[in-house]
């Protein structure tokens, strides 16, 4: 029987006893290199080279598949050989018994510019330059050749790892999901449109899938590929391949999975037979073999032990990425004894090549770094790293090696081997190049924070399957942090160890990753970390800003960072994705700068005069707006974001009542973008006045106005550009006749980060409320679902006025936002109710993350219940925003535009109202 085995190498002796093909006994007490014989799974061919698909005229378009190969046929390319999946179990906390019934092997397939690349890992690489855009055709066909009926097992989405743009409806949005076959909530197809926006930094960042419960296993099996932003050496323009010192360069995908020779069931060893994937960790039965090697390996591009060609004393740039579901990898470059380190300058880390400090060092097989488990050369599920290698001066076999003695052990009995490094050809007699720093902004180190914040990462005991928690909690169980753009937050990151019953310990590693931006790392275990100096210990030298970090056990760590201008929900979690996967993730809103949001109150009932009240973030007015003239008095019917929205200096203007004109008002400078009337050339609505409502409908990123009629009759929405042009019209979402129209708000409450459209009745109707699903519309659906509906509080006629945002901290899920009614006339006018509605959407209803929980409603929870204006019955006019520095959540209420009332929730749903007067 042909088996995997593993060959130790501990000397010049070693060696040629691995060169006979005759393995060692046992590994000798030294530290030794480690091949991976894999007769039959593909070892030491030459490192095959990543296609890459590049940008064009400004953008990169292409139609993507994501396929699973099947177990007896349709394999996908894992490195140079064929895979296919298996019907051996596979580990995934969403199922009741925490295993899926098959492993499955995946990839994406690739069409562009008339080019077509089949299904393989790693993926083509695409790259793209600064503001240039990212359009792709998302096609989900997982279910096709596994021969499993189609659930949410196969729900995919995409994610753009290192990326820094806006984390909402088609961008790098992973709230959103797709299945095969498609369903209403989840549609078998969707488009991603990312903007690499100006202050990208260039360098290597990775694309997955990341859909919340099922990550792991779909990135595990193979969706996963290279993106790069620019050029590595964009910094260094010398040594780019159009400079006058050309480096080669070259990309490296590093992973551990587990590859055998297994019949379909993965329980009988098949020594000619195909590859088949099986779960990372069980020994392959019937090899009566226990080894590590048995049970993963650990690949570059796909492919055991390639080789990687380099001409004596040439420089080389390598872009190196953890591109797999879990992996730890401590690199070194020696010859056969661990004996003459290669010289190596590490150039950025995390694909960020700017503000750096490169750092020389040498690449030995050093236990202090190789346990240093911070070290700027290690690299944890999503780290990315780019440095230069210098190799020798004279031909020779070296080893690209990780010192981690497998799965993260920093015992340092085996350095792993990589890749075989052949140092032949002629040489190169320039000297190495150099790299001096570039951009030493470090600005960020002495600023001092205006918010701090410690998040504890941990297992939580007595618990199978395994749950990892974040203060406590899985993801959506503990509030959400709130950040405002531009403030500075400093982070402690602690990886506490958990105990169990059994006075077992639980320890793991847990490399902390955020989405939309950057960080530096201040302090590791209290040590600062000083950019303007040297350190002699790896970890504490600064090279640039990183996006991944590992937390080792028992350790904690310092970052600082400044909120990036991408608001918007999106999360920061573990990046070993089973860690995620099982609730180690926390959902995090950014939303606008204090000086950039805007908030505007009109006068809300014919016969008042007056101006719109515009404020900023800190409750001053700005602006005075009189729209339709200062003899107007229909009533201003106003409109801002929720601020968590890319446009959160935004505000639209509607006549209330006599007309149905509209002003779009955007940014700091109050530039009126838009006037049109929205039911012109309807002689029944024309007059009747609008309710307004500011979202990104499109999915584009910009603002769009929803505009609901005031008319009585059937209701109507329409849809318009912010410079007017009507973009969509819908009707008949709510049965029977309206008296007074409806009133309309927008923001994301089935939790996709798409945003939605609520409507509420008007006046002399039940306070009906429901939501239409802004994913649908977006999409160009004609008929958007209706996601849920309810009546609110106030009695048979009151009608309901309707406002959207993350006003109460105490939701659960934690992500998903609250809606805010009041009602429009009766007694009850002048009440303020919270909602959350998670529970009324179930099954096809919920577009966005499909969790359970047992602290997440099954009904419709009102979580608070006041009075703005205590005592009056005077009916309001609603809007959500922030105040304050840094901002909080507030709930706007208003009849008159020189009195608002501002309400904040605290985490027990208790309300706290300051009244803001204004002349």
């Amino acid at each position: 029987m042909m088996k995997l085995t593993k060959y130790v190498v501990s000397g010049l002796a070693a060696a040629s006893a691995a060169l006979a093909d005759t393995p060692t006994a046992s590994p000798t007490p030294a530290p030794s290199l480690v091949f991976q014989d894999a007769t039959g799974l593909g070892s030491g061919q030459p490192l095959i080279e990543i296609p890459v698909i590049r940008s064009r005229n400004g953008r990169l378009r292409a139609s993507v598949d994501m396929v699973s190969a099947g177990v007896e046929m349709n394999p996908i390319r894992y490195g140079d050989v064929d895979l296919y999946s298996s019907n051996a179990p596979y580990p995934n906390p969403s199922q009741p018994d925490g295993e899926q019934p098959f492993t499955m092997a995946n990839a994406y397939r690739i069409d562009a510019y008339g080019k077509h690349y089949p299904a393989m890992f790693p993926g083509p690489m695409l790259q793209l330059k600064v503001g240039e855009a990212l359009e792709l055709s998302l096609r989900n066909s997982l279910a096709g050749n596994i021969g499993h009926a189609s659930d949410s097992l196969f729900q995919t989405n995409f994610h753009a790892h290192g990326f820094e743009g806006s984390p909402l409806s088609m961008s790098d949005n992973v709230y959103q999901s797709v299945n095969d076959p498609g369903t209403d909530a989840a549609p078998q197809h969707m488009w991603a449109h990312l903007t690499v926006p100006g202050k990208q930094y260039p360098g290597l960042d990775w694309y997955h899938v990341h859909l919340h419960g099922q990550t792991t296993s779909q990135v595990y099996g193979g969706l996963a590929g290279l993106l790069m932003l620019g050029d590595a050496l964009d910094a260094w323009p010398r040594y780019k391949a159009d400079g006058a010192q050309p480096l080669k360069q070259l990309f490296l995908t590093l992973t551990e999975i587990n590859i055998q020779k297994v019949d379909t069931t993965g329980k009988v060893y098949t020594p000619a037979g195909v590859n088949r994937l099986l779960e990372y960790g069980p020994d392959t039965p019937g090899t009566g073999n226990a080894s590590p090697i048995m049970n993963w390996q650990k690949r570059v591009n796909g492919q055991l032990n390639p080789t990687i060609r380099i001409r004596p004393g040439e420089t080389q740039v390598w872009n190196l990425a953890a591109a797999g579901s879990t992996g730890t990898f401590s690199l070194a470059v020696t010859d056969a004894n661990l004996q003459n380190p290669w010289n190596a300058t590490v150039l950025m880390l995390d694909g960020n090549g700017y503000n750096v400090k490169p750092l020389k060092l040498a690449l030995s097989a050093d236990p202090e770094r190789m346990q240093d488990s911070d070290s700027n050369t290690l690299l944890m599920a999503g780290n990315r790293l780019t440095l230069a290698l210098t190799a020798p001066t004279s031909p020779g076999t070296y080893y690209l090696t990780d010192g981690r003695d497998g799965t993260g052990n920093v015992k340092n009995d085996n350095y792993y081997v990589l890749a075989t490094i052949e140092v032949s050809g002629r040489p190169v007699i320039s000297p190495p190049p150099v790299f001096p720093p570039r951009g030493t902004d470090y600005t960020l180190f002495d600023t001092p924070a205006d918010v701090k914040r410690r998040f504890e990462f941990a297992l939580k005991p007595d618990q199978s399957p395994k749950v990892y928690l974040i203060n406590g909690q899985p993801f959506g169980e503990a509030d959400m942090p709130q950040l405002q753009v531009g403030t500075v937050e400093e982070w402690t990151l602690v990886n506490v160890t958990s105990v169990n019953k059994d006075g077992t310990r639980n320890v793991a590693d847990h490399p902390f990753h955020i989405h939309q931006g950057n960080f530096v790392v201040t302090a590791i275990n209290g040590q600062p970390i000083d950019p303007r100096t040297q350190s002699t210990t790896n970890s504490l030298n600064y090279v640039s800003e990183r996006d991944t970090i590992n937390i080792p056990p028992g350790q904690n760590l310092t970052i600082k960072f400044k909120v990036s201008d991408n608001p918007g929900k999106y999360v920061f979690h573990c990046h070993i994705l089973r860690h995620e996967d099982s609730g180690m993730m926390s959902p995090v809103l950014a939303f606008g700068p204090a000086e950039g949001l805007r908030n505007a109150f009109g006068p809300t009932l014919p016969g008042q005069t007056g101006p719109a009240n515009v404020i900023d973030g800190t409750g001053q007015i700005v602006a005075q707006r009189f729209p339709f003239g200062r003899r107007f008095d229909g009533g201003i019917a106003a409109s801002a974001t929720l601020g968590a929205a890319r446009f959160y200096s935004s505000y639209a203007l509607g006549q209330a009542s006599g007309g149905s004109k509209v002003a779009v008002f955007s940014g700091q400078k109050e530039k009126l973008v838009g006037r049109f009337t929205a039911f012109a050339g309807d002689r029944d609505r024309k007059n009747q006045g609008v309710s307004v409502a500011l979202g990104d409908i499109s999915g584009d990123g910009s603002p769009e106005v929803v505009v609901g009629s005031r008319a009585g009759g059937t209701p109507e929405i329409r849809i318009f550009s912010a410079k007017g042009k009507l973009l969509h019209r819908y009707s008949g979402f709510l049965a029977g006749e309206f008296p007074h129209g409806i009133n309309v708000a927008s923001g994301d409450v089935d939790t996709d980060n798409f945003d939605d459209v609520i409507v509420g009745a008007g006046a002399g109707h039940a306070p009906e409320v429901v939501a239409l699903s802004g994913r649908d519309i977006a999409n160009h659906l004609p008929n958007p679902r209706v996601l849920f509906g309810f009546t609110a509080g106030g009695g048979d006629t009151a009608g309901a006025r309707v406002a959207v945002g993350y006003v109460a901290p105490a939701t659960r899920p934690s992500y998903l936002a609250n809606l805010a009614t009041t009602p429009e006339t009766g007694d009850a006018a002048g009440t303020v109710e919270v909602w959350n509605v998670y529970g009324l959407m179930s099954g096809s209803a919920h577009g966005g993350m499909v969790m359970e929980s047992e602290s997440f409603p099954a009904s419709l929870q009102r979580m608070a219940a006041y009075q703005p204006f205590a005592g009056q019955t005077t009916p309001l006019q609603l809007s959500t925003g922030y105040l304050g520095l840094p901002g909080t959540p507030q709930v706007f209420a208003w009849s008159q535009s020189g009195q608002v009332a501002a309400t904040a929730l605290d985490g027990d749903n208790k309300p706290s109202t300051n009244i803001l007067n204004w002349r």
